[in-house]
């Protein structure tokens, strides 16, 4: 074997093998034959390492040992006590993300808001007017919003970076101000 390119699985306590040649790796760099479950990236833990890293949402534990077939609960535990990845606590469950809060983004954030109104202003002269605020960013920038029904559609392009942007948005209704509010999203990973 030391004279031929393998791969050696991931499941099973690295147990099996397989020959390069013959492993047909998926989208996400997995292939199994039978219960055997190999990775392009080798072991478990740099599995589970590149997967979260590669995310442009994180992933849960259970989401992970689903695509992965095996347990990643120990996995997890050393790259976040490693500091290789982060976690959030989301409804006593915990969403794995990449530890560099400035991974580059790179296609513009695009935002999407339907307006749910009664049946008497479905033709009424709506208009939404928006404005984003990215990571660390001082100063508001306004993003056009486009009516198709009862969405609109807009398309901020100053997203490059992962972290917390504010959306302040106001509600028009034939020129005057009929509502508004606010909303915090969170980018996180890249958008592959």
């Amino acid at each position: 074997l030391k004279e031929m390119a393998y791969h050696t699985s991931y499941s099973h306590r690295g147990k099996y093998y397989t020959l390069s040649e013959i492993a047909r790796f998926d989208e996400l760099g997995l292939w199994s034959f039978n219960t055997a479950w190999f990775s392009k990236y080798g072991t478990l833990i740099k599995t589970v390492e590149v997967l979260v890293e590669t995310s442009d949402r994180g992933y849960y534990a259970s989401e992970l040992e689903c695509i992965l077939q095996d347990s990643v609960k120990d996995a997890l535990r050393k790259l976040y006590e490693q500091e290789i990845l982060s976690r959030e606590k989301i409804n006593n469950r915990y969403l794995y993300l990449s530890a560099d809060p400035y991974h580059r983004v790179d296609e513009p954030l695009e935002i999407w808001v339907e307006v749910i109104t009664r049946e008497k202003y479905d033709d009424a002269d709506f208009e939404l007017e928006m404005e984003v605020t990215g990571p660390d960013d001082q100063h508001a920038v306004p993003v056009v919003m486009i009516r198709d029904g009862n969405t609109f559609r807009g398309v901020y392009e100053e997203a490059d970076r992962t972290g917390a942007y504010k959306l302040n948005w106001i509600l028009m209704l034939d020129g005057s101000e009929l509502i508004g509010d606010s909303a915090v999203i969170t980018v996180r990973g890249f958008l592959l």
